[in-house]
């Protein structure tokens, strides 16, 4: 499944990308979350490795956005059990913010999804616990506005609590779980 968009920007499954490239798209999503979870995490924190993001490609769960042959922008999408999928790590080169290429990428997963018959879509939002990110309530209205609703808030360190990763975080964060019928 590959479309092109009103961007300009061919979406696809990601089958294969140059070491320069990974490196590229690794850059593009630590990028993203290194501005939208300011103050969430200490300074050397960074959200994905190039290893990890070969592994996500090597199993089939990474969709790209390529603009003149060029990966700027990407999400992860991982069928489940039960009818039902997740997304996650959905960034973009942050020159093309504002775009309409996360929503485009965002519109790609849902109808690759639909095809194969899931019935459910799920994401989480990290947010600080005890203050007000204005990028993480922004996110949170997009979702909404595209029929994400919000299902329930969780503790980081009891869903994805490893001794090494709750080390990183600088302060207090919750999980709010979002699922879309599609």
């Amino acid at each position: 499944m590959t479309s092109k968009n009103s961007s300009g920007a061919e979406i696809r499954i990601i089958k294969s990308l140059t070491g320069e490239e990974i490196q590229s798209l690794t850059h593009i999503i630590n990028t993203a979350y290194n501005i939208g979870e300011r103050g969430f995490w200490v300074p050397q924190w960074r959200r994905t490795t190039a290893p990890e993001v070969t592994k996500f490609i090597s199993e089939g769960k990474m969709v790209g956005a390529f603009l003149d042959n060029c990966v700027v922008g990407c999400v992860r999408a991982c069928a489940g059990p039960d009818n039902e999928a997740d997304f996650g790590m959905l960034a973009v080169d942050d020159s093309l913010w504002g775009s309409g290429l996360g929503r485009e990428l965002v519109e790609f997963v849902e109808g690759m999804f639909r095809e194969r018959g899931v019935e459910q879509l799920k994401l989480e939002v990290v947010v600080p616990r005890t203050w007000v990110s204005e990028s993480k309530e922004f996110l949170k209205g997009w979702y909404e506005r595209r029929g994400y609703v919000k299902n329930k808030v969780g503790k980081l360190e009891e869903l994805h609590g490893t001794e090494v990763f709750l080390r990183q975080l600088v302060t207090e964060v919750d999980v709010v779980f979002y699922t879309k019928v599609l």
